[in-house]
């Protein structure tokens, strides 16, 4: 099977993991030079176990497997050498093409900013007065996405839109590993509101490492997760996240702080909570999702009250995953005993009743 043209140009002396698309399926693949590695497992850090048995083996996933991947960020330890992680790489099946990164300054009237193909636009600000609006238009959806880093002066409003949503992730900016249509990194700001329509990203709002506080978020119809925020202090007023084909809401190692959530409409969770987070949530309505609210990786949620809980094919899960963390922690004031019953917690998970008075 021809991979890829861009496959002789990676020959480590490690095992390599690579996943690459052709003829709209997804390959797994698996590939090892040394001979050391013959017959050697890897294991993933969420447990699973590879044996190497092959030099060069691919396996077929769906896509949902594909965006769990990149959202669990995993990673391979060989077992005759625990000391090293291998992290995947993505191939395409065309010659690599450059992409050129553009750097805007928002505080020269940047007002509207059409995104084009394979291109990255790094938004800063070398002024401190307030910005009004910023209204991005992309022209090519899921192969151009927008960078906000840096400390950032209070912004009004931020809107995102596709001209031509493709309702499916593309894949072209995953080898930059950035993951979201609009990204925070590194950034220190005041959001009043930020609107983001149809995105074809893996994530329609990506945070890292970022402290920001938003007045009000609104995502609608991402085609895999609606924000995705990591290692981050967030705190919202109001966020209403639906109809993603992933998690309305995905937070990992940090500090959030919700006052009203709607997550509504989405495959997955309507909140997932992982990997040592601290979250309070305050005001919740949870609508026709999967799994309302996921727990997880010893992460630990207070909530004063879940308003609306409907259709949600299960209201709350609490558990482990990752064998690195322990199992998921909640403490509530009010959630109703129909939410209760149709909830799984782990036997090590913990929760309990108590009055809720202040964020985390």
């Amino acid at each position: 099977m021809n991979e890829s043209n861009n496959l002789p140009l990676l020959q480590p002396n490690y095992p390599l993991i690579y996943y690459y698309k052709k003829n709209d399926k997804n390959y797994e693949c698996f590939k090892f030079n040394n001979l050391k590695y013959n017959n050697k497992n890897l294991i993933s850090n969420t447990g699973e176990i590879i044996k190497l048995d092959s030099k060069n083996f691919c396996k077929e996933v769906t896509n949902s497997r594909l965006v769990k991947i990149l959202k669990n960020k995993i990673f391979y330890t060989p077992d005759i050498d625990k000391d090293l992680q291998i992290h995947p790489t993505f191939l395409t099946t065309e010659p690599l093409q450059s992409t050129e990164k553009i750097y805007l300054d928002i505080s020269k009237n940047k007002k509207e900013i059409y995104l084009d193909a394979n291109k990255l636009y790094f938004l800063y600000a070398s002024e401190k007065n307030q910005i009004n609006d910023i209204n991005l238009f992309s022209n090519s959806a899921g192969d151009t996405t927008v960078i906000f880093f840096g400390e950032l002066p209070k912004i009004n409003n931020i809107t995102y839109s596709e001209l031509n949503s493709l309702n499916k992730i593309n894949t072209k900016l995953q080898k930059y590993n950035i993951t979201g249509c609009v990204n925070f990194y590194y950034v220190k700001a005041s959001i009043n509101t930020i609107k983001i329509e149809n995105s074809s990203c893996e994530d329609g709002i990506n945070v890292i490492s970022s402290q920001i506080q938003f007045n009000q978020v609104e995502i609608n119809g991402s085609v895999s997760d609606g924000i995705d925020m990591d290692f981050s202090n967030v705190d919202i007023k109001k966020i209403s996240s639906s109809d993603s084909d992933g998690d309305c809401i995905d937070l990992s190692f940090g500090n959030y702080n919700f006052e009203n959530v709607i997550s509504k409409d989405c495959s997955d969770k309507g909140i997932s909570v992982g990997e040592n987070s601290k979250v309070f949530l305050k005001n919740v309505e949870i609508l026709r999702n999967n799994i309302g609210i996921a727990i997880k990786d010893s992460s630990f949620v207070k909530i004063k009250a879940i308003n609306v809980n409907s259709e949600n094919n299960t209201c709350l899960s609490l558990y482990n995953k990752k064998p690195e963390f322990s199992d998921g922690k909640l403490f509530y004031e009010k959630i109703s005993k129909k939410c209760l019953e149709n909830s799984q917690f782990s036997e090590k998970s913990i929760i309990k009743k108590t009055e809720i008075n202040e964020k985390n």
